[in-house]
This record gives structure tokens, C-alpha cells and sequence, in this order.
């Protein structure tokens, strides 16, 4: 049956299209809506993300007593959704001054009713298209003045987080807040304020400032600059690894690739290329000066390793996960020849220092539990580093990339040869009052210095490929991920700041400090120490490099921070390390380190063992030009490679890394222990008698000599000897005479296996198929009874004849009859007479005799 007025809609097509088209948008309009009608700048939001801030600068970065008395925030505001937003407006607004470590990440993803100090909307569009950005101006006074207008209110220096808020209306939509960017502005003094001038005698004016920090006649706000931080700055020359792996060293195969990433670094305007040329353009015009005493260069050898290769003829691989496959020629040699030679120049003039190879991770390295492998990643890299920088380095100083170190880490650590090492603060539990410099005696002489994970978590989020640093805090780590570039890079500024312009209790020298609550661990353990660690692969563009190098600056000239050289350090964890425990190792809280894999290290586990294995069976000879230490080091530097230590967002790309380079080097160990084996030579032995020796000839395709024994499995019947430790020339064969002996008379299998003299299984075991004709025991047994029957026999003849007796065996003879008499003279006369006896009819004459 027909629904009522289904036959008058279908008469009404006009009426029918209005209702299905308002039908739709109900659909739209309905789950959009909010609980209320936002006004601009009320807490509601919508679910889905409609327009981005990417804010480009804020002036001034840092706000010192010559600035101006207003901050100025520009950007663009991006239209990111799907449908046009309309009444948009924004607005600056702060929070209150960061007084902790942990604050400054906190404050990137804290909640926005926490900035309470909020300045005007500004309107920005009356509407933006989908796909459509505008800029946007924002100003606002820095401190209270006479006008009506809100300002931030800012009366003391210190780093204050700062939020951009936008409003609009979602088509379809209501007013709701639709985005807001955070940073942080580092305030290192106040300009001169007519109102604070004027009101500089109040009480409570006075009451917020140090004594150290008093009002000027002008209003202005100098910093408090008693304590001063001790600044050292570590600038990483570093890069993932790029050498194929699975490849042996000292020969003349030609250096593979994996892929044009370091020659895409290395090249004019490459990251490489841009960290390098900060430094020289900063030592070109601040020699001697204590921005370049603060510095040091912290260079991983396995980037000199391979750029150094790259300076001759290269290959590069066509695909990354098929290392030995098909490749191309490389085209980067002058480049790498170039970069190199200035890399060289420049650490000519400056501090040096190497890390880890291949920034390896040390805590993995401790679970590897490889003294020869230690050695290679933290005592061998200072070695490589002045041998091709042509430099000496500061030693005795061990960089922990991860900044976390557990105590078996630690005793790789000093039995490596360090007696200091620098790790995050959060990763350390102090029995002593705070230490001026952040120093720390752990006992068994070696000491740390701290350094503050905040700053090393804004650093690390700098650049074109943002990263977590391994101690960043996990729930604040999008926080410090977030924004655009400049947005990241205002951060990392305020973040670098913050120690300097918040002194410690505990800080010598400091009259009135600002007080430090005792919840903030951090801050009691740097002390008055400061340690700046950007991450190893650093991706730091060249407008970053001028920002942290121009912030290191301005905190050096406004004596907020003095120059402390890596090689103080060095020696001052020296003297430190002797002295009873002061601190102890913990896992840095609310962070989870994520280090190479058990399967990682279990592989490398198995692998070291067998490149230890057999280079101890390899022989080191003049007229070979390879040494069996040069064969085999690469293959354990590409375990090292496996054990990186990177960010957390980077390792399921780590992993696969890992599986592919340890892989590799299984491959390899495995051909070098098919590339000595026995010459099968088929068909079958045939044992001319029971001590004839076993033919073998044992051939070495690999260009070191080996040392090998043969394990031989010989079956009942018979004996093999043993030939003991046999040295196999390079590239050579040697036959070998195995002594054998057979106990019984027929066919035998006997297995044959080649293993180098510290055990390892060498090539594919052969079966040989022995004959003997051997008759073993029975044998020797009726030859002995033949012999000893014979003996008596002819004894018995011998004794009979002695006597005049005929032999009792001659007695069943028939007499001889006339013809074989016959034929028995017939025989004397055909001798022809010939010698002392003569034949006649009736005996025999002797020469000269008379017949008588």
C-alpha cells in the first residue's frame, strides 16, 4: 500500500528536491554544532583541525635591556580543513614564568587556560578558503604601560611561555578556538619603562626582584649575573651510517655506498656542509674569543671513515637492502676530498673531541659484553679522529649518545679507559650537596658531568627533520615537536636560556637568588654547569645555527654565562673520579629509552664471537699486505653501525637497519668459512697396504694465511693420525700426508671436517671411501705359525743330516730306476764339468784326484 503523499511529492518535483537538499544539510550542520556558542577566546574546540599557525619570528627573540618595549609575533594562518572558516581573530597570551626544567616542556602542551595573561584580538580575515594562508602581525606591550591595552606584563627577567591563539567560525559551524602555537621568549633584562621608573621605590615592585636585579633610574631591568653558568657547547660532525656492510677490510675491493645521502650532506648547502660552515665562519670572526673557547667539535669517526673512503673511487648501491647488488659509480669524490680538507683546517684551530663510533649505543654495547668490541667503539675512535684530522683530541672524556648510561655501561666506560663521561641529569641520583660545575664521583674512578635535558630536547627538535632527543620526557615529547621552524627554533632559544637566567639556591656567589623549588632535580644537579648536546645527526639549518650561536653569544657578553672548555671538563672529571661516590645511576623517570633490540644484540652477540674466533686463527705474515686485525675490523665496525643509538621516532627504521647490516655480516663470516676447505677427490681410496697414508690437499681462497686442524670421524678397523695445527698459505693450497693404518680388509667411510685451530667449522665436511687389503689379526696370527712350522721343519732336516741319518720324511721315496739315474748324469754332463766336482759312472771326483 502507497504511503500518504508519496503521489503528491512525485507531482511536486520542485518540492521534493527542496527536502532532500535540507535533509543533507542537517547531516552537516548537526554533529558540528558545540555544546554553546563559543564566543572568541572560550576553551571550546572542534575535533577536526581547520586552520594552522606557522609562526615565522618573534621580535625580539630575546628581550634585553636595549630592546623595545613591545613584542612582535608574525607568521601565516593556513586553512587546512575542508570547507571555508570565517571571523577569524587572534591574539598573543602568556604564562607564567618557567621556575623548573620539566616546565619548559610542559608549558609546550599545557592547558591554554593556564596562559592567563592574554592581550587583545586582532582580526585577521573575514574568511579563508580552503587550501588559502594569510599573514599575520600581532603586537603587544612587554610590560604594563599608561594605555588601556593589555600587555604581558612581564616585570622580571626569566622564560616566559608564550601562546598564539585563533578563532573562527567552521562553515557549518560555530565560534570555537581552531588553533594555538607555543614558544618560549627568553627575557634576559627589561627595557627602560617610564612607569616602572616612576613606581621603582614600590615595596612590591622591589619584593619580586633579587637584589641583584634592582630597577635602574630608566626602568630598565639588568639580569642577575652573580652566578654565572659555566657554558660548553658541543657541535656535532656526524652522520648516519652509509658504508655497505658485510664488507672485509685491507683489500682491493672498491668501497660501496648504500645510498647518495652523505654526498647529498656533504654538498654546498647539505647539513653537513651547513654545520661546517658556521664553524668556520665563526672561527674566521671570533677567533680566541670566548664564543670559540666554549665550543667543541664532536666528530664520529665512522663519518671520517667514510668520507675518507669517498675521497677515491666509490660505488653506491642500486638498492639500500641489497648491499652487494648491482651498483653505479660514484661521482662525489671532489666534494668529499674538499669537505674533508676543510673539516681538517678547522679542527687545526679548535677543540676536538670524538664520540662513540658510530654513536653507538653504550648501554648495548655493555649487553654485547666484547672487550675487543669496546675497544672499537669508545677507545679506538679518538685514534681515527686525530689520525685523519691530523689533531689531537681531548681523551679520557667518553660522550654518552644517549645520554643515559646503567652501571654495566659504566664499567665499559672505565675499563675502556675514561674517567669521565656526560649524561643527562635526569639519569643520575646525587648523595652530595649539588656540585658547582654538575660533576659527580661515581666511585670506582669515573665521574660525570650533567647536563639538563631540556635544552638538549629543544635542540633536537630543531631543523628540517625535528627529532626527540632519547631523554625527552615521552608525554612531552610532541610537545616539543610541535610548530613551524622558527616556532621550534624561538623555543630551543629560550630553552638554551633558561638555566642562566634562573639561578640556583645553591649557587656560589649568588646574593639574592631567585628561589628554586626542591622539586626540580634538574636544576640542584647542573649547578652552575652547563652542558649544551644537540643530537649527533643534527639537522640544523643555517638560520638555526646563527640562532644558537648568536644566543651562546649574548649570554657570554651579558656575563649571564662564562666560557668553560671541553678540556676543563676533561680534567676536572679526572680529579672528580678518585673521590668516594657522590651519585648513583638511575633510569631518567617518565622516559622510556629505546635502545637497540634484544634480537639486535643477540645477533651482534654471535657475530663478534665469530670474527674473534677467526681472526685468532688467521696469521699475520711479511709477505702478506693484509693483517688479519685490518680483514676483520670492518665487519665488527658494521656491528657497532647496528647498535646505533637514535631517536625514537627513528627506530623502526633502526631496526630494519640493524637486521640488514648484522645480516650481512653473517653472510660474510660465513663465506670466509667456506672460503678454506677440503678438495674433495671423489671416486675411491684403495689402501695399497695397512699403513698407507691418506692424499688431501686443503685449499684457502681468502688473502690471509689460516691456521686449521682436520677433525677426522674414522670407523672401527681403523686408525688415523692426528696432523695437529696446519698453516694454509693466502690464496694458496698445501696437500697433506694423513698417516693411517688398517685393521681389517674391506670398505670404509671415513668423514674428513676442516676447522680453524680455535674450533670454528671451516668449509663442508667430505666422506672419503677407503679399500684396505689389509687382513688384520687372523692374518699376522697364521703368518707367525707358517713361520714358526717352517723353522722347525727344516730344523729337523738339518739335525738329521748333521747326524748321518736319513731324514724320516724321505723314507716313502721309491729308489731311483736306471733312467732317472740317466737323466740325473744327462743333467751333470750338459753342466759341462764345470766347477771343483766331476761326473763319473760310479760317484764323484774332485779335480786333480786319481781313479783308483
Amino acid at each position: 500500500m502507497r504511503a500518504p503523499g508519496i503521489g503528491r511529492l512525485r507531482r511536486f518535483p520542485a518540492l521534493r528536491r527542496l527536502l532532500i537538499v535540507l535533509g543533507v544539510a542537517l547531516l552537516f550542520v548537526v554533529p558540528l554544532a558545540p555544546a554553546a556558542t563559543a564566543a572568541p577566546g572560550d576553551d571550546e574546540s572542534t575535533s577536526d583541525q581547520f586552520l594552522q599557525i606557522s609562526l615565522d619570528s618573534i621580535d625580539p627573540s630575546t628581550v634585553s635591556t636595549t630592546s623595545s618595549g613591545t613584542v612582535t609575533a608574525r607568521g601565516h594562518l593556513n586553512n587546512v580543513g575542508d570547507r571555508p572558516v570565517s571571523n577569524i581573530a587572534m591574539r598573543l597570551q602568556r604564562g607564567d614564568v618557567i621556575t623548573t626544567s620539566a616546565g619548559l616542556g610542559d608549558s609546550l602542551s599545557a592547558d591554554p587556560n593556564s596562559f592567563e595573561i592574554v592581550g587583545d584580538f586582532v582580526d585577521v580575515a573575514k574568511a579563508l578558503a580552503p587550501g588559502a594562508s594569510v599573514p599575520f602581525t600581532l603586537r603587544i606591550a612587554l610590560s604594563q604601560d599608561n594605555s588601556d591595552k593589555p600587555g604581558l606584563d612581564i616585570d622580571k627577567p626569566g622564560v616566559y611561555p608564550i601562546l598564539i591563539n585563533v578563532n573562527g567560525t567552521p562553515e557549518y559551524g560555530a565560534p570555537a578556538r581552531l588553533d594555538d602555537a607555543r614558544t618560549l621568549l627568553p627575557v634576559m633584562g627589561l627595557p627602560e619603562d617610564a612607569l616602572r621608573a616612576a613606581t621603582q621605590s614600590s615595596a612590591d615592585l622591589q619584593a619580586a626582584l633579587p637584589r641583584a636585579m634592582p630597577v635602574a633610574p630608566d626602568g630598565s631591568v639588568a639580569p642577575d649575573v652573580s652566578a654565572p653558568m659555566g657554558l660548553t657547547l658541543l657541535w656535532p660532525i656526524a652522520a648516519p651510517a652509509s658504508l655497505a656492510p658485510g664488507v672485509t677490510g685491507g683489500g682491493d675491493e672498491t668501497v660501496r655506498l648504500l645510498d647518495n645521502g652523505l654526498l647529498q650532506s656533504l654538498e654546498p648547502g647539505g647539513r653537513l656542509d651547513t654545520l661546517l660552515t658556521a664553524m668556520e665562519q665563526t672561527q674566521e670572526q671570533q677567533a680566541s674569543t670566548p664564543l670559540t673557547q666554549s665550543i667543541c667539535l664532536a666528530v664520529d669517526p665512522d663519518l671520517l671513515v667514510s668520507v675518507q673512503a669517498m675521497t677515491g673511487p666509490y660505488l653506491v648501491t642500486d638498492t639500500p637492502r641489497n648491499p652487494t647488488g648491482p651498483a653505479v659509480k660514484g661521482t662525489g669524490s671532489a666534494v668529499a676530498d674538499a669537505w674533508l680538507t676543510r673539516l681538517q683546517t678547522l679542527a687545526s684551530t679548535m677543540c676536538v673531541v670524538a664520540t662513540p663510533f658510530a654513536h653507538v649505543d653504550i648501554d648495548a654495547l655493555a649487553r654485547v659484553d666484547d672487550a675487543g668490541l669496546s675497544e672499537a667503539a669508545l677507545a679506538a675512535p679518538a685514534d681515527i679522529v686525530d689520525t685523519i684530522l691530523k689533531v689531537q683530541s681531548v681523551r679520557g672524556l667518553t660522550i654518552a649518545t644517549s645520554g643515559v648510561l646503567d652501571a654495566k655501561a659504566a664499567d665499559v666506560v672505565r675499563r675502556t679507559g675514561s674517567a669521565g663521561t656526560i649524561i643527562s641529569a635526569s639519569a643520575v641520583s646525587t648523595m652530595t650537596p649539588t656540585s658547582t660545575n654538575g660533576e659527580y664521583p661515581l666511585g670506582s674512578d669515573l665521574a660525570v658531568q650533567t647536563f639538563d635535558p631540556a635544552p638538549a630536547s629543544a635542540l633536537a627538535a630543531m631543523g628540517t627533520d625535528p627529532r626527540s632527543a632519547q631523554v625527552t620526557p615521552t608525554d612531552q615529547r610532541d610537545g616539543w615537536l610541535r610548530g613551524s621552524d622558527a616556532g621550534r627554533r624561538q623555543t630551543a632559544l629560550g630553552a638554551m636560556m633558561f638555566s642562566a637566567l634562573f639561578p640556583s639556591t645553591l649557587a656560589p656567589g649568588n646574593i639574592n637568588p631567585v628561589p628554586t623549588p626542591d622539586d626540580d632535580p634538574i636544576a640542584n644537579r647542573i649547578g652552575r654547569g652547563e652542558v649544551l648536546m644537540p643530537p649527533p645527526t643534527w639537522s640544523a639549518t643555517a638560520d638555526d645555527a646563527k640562532a644558537v650561536l648568536s644566543t651562546v653569544t649574548q649570554l657570554l657578553a651579558a656575563n649571564l654565562a662564562v666560557p668553560r672548555p671541553l678540556e676543563s671538563i676533561g680534567s676536572d672529571l679526572t680529579a672528580t673520579a678518585s673521590a668516594p661516590a657522590g651519585a648513583a645511576l638511575i633510569a631518567p623517570p617518565a622516559t622510556q629509552i629505546t635502545g637497540p633490540s634484544l634480537q639486535t644484540v643477540a645477533a651482534v652477540t654471535t657475530s663478534t664471537t665469530q670474527t674473534w674466533d677467526l681472526q685468532e686463527s688467521m696469521v699475520a705474515r711479511s709477505d702478506v699486505p693484509i693483517t688479519p686485525q685490518a680483514y676483520m675490523a670492518p665487519l665488527r665496525e658494521d656491528l657497532l653501525r647496528a647498535m646505533a643509538s637514535v631517536a625514537p621516532q627513528d627506530q623502526p627504521a633502526a631496526a630494519k637497519s640493524a637486521s640488514m647490516r648484522t645480516t650481512a655480516v653473517s653472510v660474510t663470516t660465513a663465506g670466509i668459512r667456506d672460503g678454506v676447505s677440503i678438495l674433495d677427490p671423489g671416486g675411491r681410496f684403495t689402501l695399497a697396504s695397512e699403513r698407507s697414508p691418506l692424499l688431501l690437499v686443503i685449499r684457502n681462497d681468502l688473502p690471509v694465511a689460516m691456521r686449521v686442524r682436520l677433525f677426522i670421524n674414522a670407523p672401527t678397523g681403523m686408525t688415523v693420525g692426528n696432523l695437529g695445527v696446519i698453516e694454509i698459505p693466502a690464496q694458496g693450497t698445501r696437500q697433506l700426508q694423513i698417516p693411517t693404518r688398517a685393521d681389517l680388509s674391506k670398505s670404509m667411510t671415513v668423514q674428513i671436517g676442516l676447522v680453524t685451530s680455535s674450533g670454528v667449522p671451516l668449509g663442508s665436511p667430505i666422506e672419503l671411501s677407503v679399500h684396505s687389503n689389509a687382513y688384520g689379526q687372523p692374518l699376522f696370527i697364521i703368518t707367525i705359525c707358517a713361520g714358526v712350522l717352517l723353522v722347525l721343519l727344516a730344523g729337523r732336516r738339518l739335525w738329521h743330516r748333521f747326524r748321518g741319518e736319513p731324514d724320516p720324511a724321505d723314507f716313502d721315496r721309491p729308489e731311483p730306476d736306471e733312467h732317472e739315474r740317466l737323466m740325473a748324469d744327462s743333467r751333470a754332463l750338459h753342466s759341462g764339468g764345470i766347477g771343483p766336482w766331476a761326473h763319473t759312472e760310479r760317484g764323484h771326483q774332485r779335480d786333480g784326484d786319481t781313479k783308483r
